[in-house]
């Protein structure tokens, strides 16, 4: 997956057998997430559904869009109270 945000920059979040990667930058992605910055908060904060948001236009998607829905399971199974921030982990 890699997320495009704007003026924020973008990030790729490989999935591999079960072990995740974030890496800084671009580059090639089987999905690409684009959003702005507030719906990119959002959405990793647990306040924004990313099904509504794909429909309302909040977020785009380009490439797979069956990863997409992969995508929704994946960040709200980690979503927790115990999650951190990392909405306010910028560079």
């Amino acid at each position: 997956f890699r997320f495009d945000v704007e003026n924020a920059g973008s990030w790729r979040l490989r999935v591999d057998n079960g072990r995740f990667e974030i890496l800084d930058g671009g580059g090639a992605a089987d999905l690409v997430l684009a959003s702005d910055e507030q719906a990119f908060i959002d959405l990793v904060q647990g306040r924004l559904n990313f099904v509504t948001a794909l429909l309302r236009g909040q977020i785009r998607a380009d490439g797979d869009l069956a990863m997409a829905l992969r995508f929704h399971g994946l960040y709200r199974s980690a979503l927790s109270p115990d999650t951190a921030n990392i909405a306010e982990a910028r560079p």
